[in-house]
């Protein structure tokens, strides 16, 4: 599933701008191997 997929699925929005963003899924957040596991299993 892409992060497209994903958005649409959840009725969100996806942006350019991470300063406005809730939640930002990037590099950084991606080492985070708790963050990927909670997603995942949300």
């Amino acid at each position: 599933m892409t992060l497209d997929t994903s958005t649409q699925a959840q009725a969100l929005n996806l942006i350019d701008n991470p300063e406005v963003a809730d939640e930002v899924y990037d590099a950084k957040w991606a080492m985070n191997t708790a963050g990927v596991t909670q997603l995942l299993l949300d």
